[in-house]
């Protein structure tokens, strides 16, 4: 769940005596702290947004009776005040938070204190050797815990609450979304004001704390691919390829079977031919190569096929620069139209190690498996353990009526195709399937504001002459039109464009954001209701990309890759860890 994060204070104290005013604490939301006449200590509440129109201010003094109050609000300069209600000396202390409103919506501050007549500023607690602390508000404020233990149910108090981490040297904390240590992940190795800025604010359930990654990693990770096929296929008949670009020179390059990145060429076409077109042949079968160790690629993927290899062929443009053709599933004369194949996707960064995924955006052709293993102790897999049959069955009896073609010829036997590349892609009979729930949104906020929070901010978006504008205070962000079923389903053209924008600014990659955010929510049938956008249990009622949840549904720990943008709300099946040593991919049948 994502919640406002409201800003943290810092508290400085005055002695008593003459009128002084604390420090403020200036966030993005307001400033606030006390003042203290004689015995009189006054709270204040300044609001940043010209939207809060009112503020309640929850206070105790040592301890004693909370006293909720609506603030006393100054016309003139929209500061909100309220005195405590008894005489203060040196040494009491007020525990004090407010909420307050912006627009329709209502959010809790952080949770400050402040010792009358102290001259010091408390600090949040610091975790010991081995321990993590955590926090219920960003920048270490709020209610806090540390621990050395891992937990798998973080408890009902605790449960997608914690926006901000202390962690211990030498220490990993591993994030879970859901209990027992399933859900979308997030590592962490060190301190972490914000986890917003990892897109997992108000989102954990569980987690792991375990010793950090030993030793120095040598940038070398171990491919092992494994036939998981039940002997449908022999290691002969199993390949893998993997292709990619080189850190160094930026160009397209392939591994061989000693790990080498060796530079693509046109002049490898040729050792394939199908339909009289020659084709590169960078494959390797299980027999003959099972592992390979590699060092850090770029822009990667591994390809998987069974029977034969895929065909890829290299081009070169007028000056001379490399590319490839892959597999285009949408074109029924592609060579690859009637290959049975797979892919998983990576890139692993010579400074931050590997970062990957199991893939269902395209299509699905056979069960693929990713276990990744690092320094340290990490150790985590995806993707699907079932059946390929099992899984062509649970299809057939579960999906709406109208996916059901993407299992059916032409697409079966080989593969089942994602909506937006058959049937549900412009022209085609369900090109107009989201239509209808995406028009719904457009007229419904056109009158309406939609508000949500991510790691970028705190957005309100309504819809203007047929555009949907959002603005956080300080810009504004515009989706054009509302998007087709196709570019919903895809997250492309009015969902990928950032016009209006200057890239390389905060303003290009927040706009972006907005349109990934929305284009989520809209494959997931939630976005009237932004307090849920991170809970699947309210995801795909229909309509709904119901591709995207069959694979959710049938994957380890429900994390797939069922769309572009699937990571929002860190649903997929993304992998990461700085120092990986070993990946064991596994093809299933």
């Amino acid at each position: 769940m994502i919640r406002q994060l409201a800003g943290l204070g810092v508290l400085l104290a005055f002695s008593l005596g003459s009128p002084a005013i604390v420090q403020a604490q200036t966030a993005a939301d307001y400033a606030q702290g006390v003042t203290v006449s004689g015995t009189t200590a006054t709270l204040f509440f300044n609001p940043t947004s010209t939207t809060t129109t009112w503020t309640d201010v929850h206070y105790a003094v040592d301890g004693g009776a909370l006293q909720n109050l609506r603030m006393a609000r100054d016309a003139s300069t929209g500061k909100e005040t309220q005195p405590v209600l008894q005489a203060v000396s040196a040494g009491n202390t007020i525990s004090y938070s407010f909420t307050y409103n912006k627009g329709a919506p209502a959010y809790d501050s952080s949770q400050f204190t402040y010792t009358v007549g102290s001259a010091t500023t408390p600090t949040s607690p610091t975790p010991t050797a081995g321990q993590a602390c955590f926090f219920t508000d960003a920048n270490y404020g709020g209610t806090s815990m540390c621990t050395s233990a891992s937990s798998s149910w973080v408890g009902t108090a605790w449960n997608d609450v914690i926006s901000s981490v202390k962690v211990s040297p030498g220490t990993q904390v591993v994030l879970y979304g859901d209990i027992n240590y399933g859900g979308g992940t997030t590592t962490l190795t060190a301190d972490t004001p914000n986890l917003g800025s990892v897109n997992f604010n108000d989102t954990t359930s569980s987690y792991k704390i375990s010793a950090a990654a030993t030793g120095t990693w040598n940038k070398q990770t171990t491919f092992n691919i494994v036939n998981g096929t039940h002997n449908a296929y022999d290691n002969a008949h199993v390949y893998w390829a993997i292709i990619g670009k080189d850190w160094t020179t930026g160009k397209f390059v392939y591994v061989n079977a000693a790990g080498q990145l060796v530079p693509m060429s046109v002049n490898d076409n040729g050792a394939l031919t199908k339909n009289g077109v020659t084709y590169t042949n960078y494959f390797h079968t299980i027999a003959q190569a099972g592992s390979v160790t590699i060092p850090p690629i770029n822009s990667a993927r591994l390809m998987l096929s069974v029977g034969g290899p895929m065909y890829i062929r290299v081009n070169s443009d007028v000056n001379g620069n490399i590319g490839y053709a892959g597999a285009n599933i949408e074109n029924p004369a592609d060579p690859n139209i009637d290959v049975t194949f797979d892919f998983m996707e990576m890139a692993i960064v010579p400074d931050t190690g590997f970062f990957g995924n199991t893939t269902r955006v395209d299509q699905f052709g056979f069960p693929v498996t990713l276990r990744l293993q690092g320094l340290g102790g990490f150790d985590q897999t995806v993707g699907e353990t079932a059946t390929r049959a099992s899984l062509f069955s649970a299809w057939a009896s579960s999906v709406p009526a109208q996916f059901q073609g993407l299992a059916q010829t032409p697409y079966s036997p080989y593969r089942i195709i994602a909506p937006a590349h058959a049937s549900f892609n412009a022209g085609g009979a369900n090109a107009t399937y989201l239509d209808s729930y995406i028009q719904g949104l457009w007229t419904k906020y056109a009158s309406q504001s939609l508000v949500f929070t991510d790691q970028q901010g705190t957005f309100t978006g309504k819809v203007v002459g047929g555009k949907f504008q959002f603005t956080d205070g300080q810009g504004t962000y515009t989706i054009q039109r509302a998007p087709t079923t196709a570019e919903a389903l895809l997250g492309s053209g009015v969902l990928n464009d950032a016009t209006g924008q200057t890239p390389g600014t905060a303003g290009y990659d927040k706009q972006l954001q907005i349109e990934a955010q929305l284009c989520a929510a809209i494959n997931r049938h939630i976005v009237e209701d932004p307090a849920h956008w991170s809970t699947p249990s309210y995801f795909y009622v229909s309509p709904a990309n119901s591709y995207s949840k069959f694979w959710h549904d049938h994957s380890l720990n429900g994390l797939s890759y069922g769309f572009a943008y699937d990571d929002v709300g860190g649903f997929s099946s993304s992998l990461h860890t700085a120092a990986p040593t070993v990946a064991t991919v596994t093809v299933g049948w």
